[in-house]
């Protein structure tokens, strides 16, 4: 049977590899608890009860979700301050893909849009900078094809029409 320390110790060694949302930890946590159970069935080491309350477990859940954030190892919105500002330095992409991605990691439209915020994100920059990284690959294409692909490329990538726009117009005015 799954209790409480078990979960703090294996809720401790997956954040010490990787950062999680809250969301993500409790998934990890219930997915945790399941495989306990299977293993301690298939191997008969514990009597389990048909009955046992689901409730119980996600009470240890949740006592060491508190703990976690009490330690200050769970931080939604550190989290999503981080997470924007590594992809925009490591992998560029718009505010839109930003928040969809943060959004799939379980956090709030609220901490996600204050977020966004706080980072002060130059979309046509960041586009510019991912376009110019991108235009050696199509160097021998015709200009009209270069400049499709170049408003494809940015559109997958999350970037607001606008700052597509102004991101193709100062690449290309360069070349020409």
């Amino acid at each position: 049977m799954v209790n409480y320390e078990k979960l703090i110790q294996y809720a401790l060694r997956i954040i010490a590899k990787k950062r999680y949302t809250s969301f993500e930890m409790e998934k990890k946590l219930k997915l945790f608890v399941a495989k306990q159970e299977k293993i301690a069935q298939r191997n008969e080491e514990e009597d389990l009860e048909e009955g046992i309350e689901k409730s119980l477990f996600s009470a240890d859940i949740e006592k060491v979700l508190e703990r976690l954030k009490e330690l200050k190892y769970l931080n939604d919105s550190g989290y999503a301050e981080d997470y924007i500002a590594d992809k925009i330095r490591f992998r560029p992409r718009g505010k839109f893909l930003l928040a969809r991605e943060l959004k799939l990691k379980g956090l709030d439209s609220d901490l996600i849009k204050n977020a966004l915020e706080k980072q002060n994100i130059d979309e046509s920059g960041i586009a510019a900078q991912a376009l110019e990284r991108k235009m050696r690959q199509w160097q021998n294409l015709p200009l009209q094809k270069q400049r499709e692909r170049a408003y494809r490329f940015l559109a997958s990538k999350g970037f607001e029409p606008d700052a597509i726009y102004k991101a193709v117009n100062c690449c290309y005015s360069k070349l020409t």
